[in-house]
């Protein structure tokens, strides 16, 4: 009776144990999918415009320019 017990505590230990393991890794992967970005948008690295690069149809800029 004592040892069909223990077996009983014994699974639904287990039991219990694996029911947190699952909603951990749901609860994980919710918050995974919740930081990516509504819309769907694909991220950008770096802005469009660098420092240093022109944008098509500007004038360059000589250096007897800037000193007149």
């Amino acid at each position: 009776m004592i040892l069909q017990a223990k077996k009983t505590l014994s699974k639904l230990m287990v039991d219990f144990v694996s029911i947190l393991i699952e909603v951990e890794g749901v609860r994980l992967l919710r918050e995974k999918r919740d930081r990516r970005d509504p819309t769907g948008a694909k991220r950008r690295s770096g802005s469009a415009l660098v420092r240093g690069k022109r944008t098509p149809g500007t004038k360059i800029k000589s250096l007897e320019s800037l000193s007149s």
